[in-house]
């Protein structure tokens, strides 16, 4: 919020310069959207680093005897790894996403070139967004999967239950879908305020070079 105020500002006192000096207004202006966006990429950066340390403090922490046999017997399979191990593949590329971009944001280039890396930047944080929440909803449906034939209790249930086999399994996996449904938009709403709000303040800048 100060940085979007302190552009508003700023913008006043550059609108409010002589009209005989186009040059000097030129160069005021791409000072003042060249440290915005410097400001707002640094702050996109920052929360992926931090979001990335936080993904990963339930595996220094994590206690298993508190879960059943068959929820750590998933945890240990090789697809839930791997799945693991994809995420953070992503995780790690878009962190250096963000990062060339916030060193591509510098004094000396031009404005054709700041634009480009506003929108550069404003696609790896969409890119990122919908790749958190796709793997966040395959990594459910595989868990739900999984669960479903390691369980013992799910399967004497089903054992018991044959004639309503097909409608249980249907039932669970609404549930599971419902369930990551209600998470991904929690998810959404989460990354709303931390990265899309900084976004909407590129796009501010983009506008303004772009007039």
């Amino acid at each position: 919020m100060k940085d979007t105020n302190d552009l508003k500002a700023l913008k006043k006192t550059w609108e409010s310069l002589d009209l005989k000096t186009p040059i000097i207004e030129q160069t005021e202006l791409k000072k003042i959207i060249h440290q915005n966006s410097q400001s707002v990429v640094k702050k996109i950066l920052i929360i992926s680093l931090i979001e990335f340390l936080l993904s990963i403090l339930p595996y220094c922490f994590k206690s298993k005897q508190y879960l059943s046999k068959e929820i750590i017997q998933i945890q240990n399979s090789k697809v839930i790894i791997y799945l693991d191990y994809i995420y953070y593949i992503v995780f790690m590329y878009f962190v250096i996403q963000f990062y060339i971009n916030f060193k591509k944001i510098n004094i000396n280039s031009n404005l054709n070139n700041l634009s480009k890396n506003i929108l550069n930047t404003r696609k790896s944080v969409y890119n990122y967004i919908y790749s958190s929440l796709i793997i966040f909803n395959l990594n459910s449906l595989v868990f739900a999967y999984l669960y479903l034939n390691n369980d013992l209790y799910y399967k004497n249930f089903i054992n018991s239950n044959h004639s309503h086999n097909n409608l249980i399994i249907v039932i669970f996996y609404t549930i599971v879908i419902l369930f990551s449904a209600i998470v991904s938009f929690s998810i959404w709403h989460i990354y709303k305020i931390l990265y899309i709000r900084l976004i909407k303040q590129l796009d501010q800048n983009f506008d303004e070079l772009n007039k």
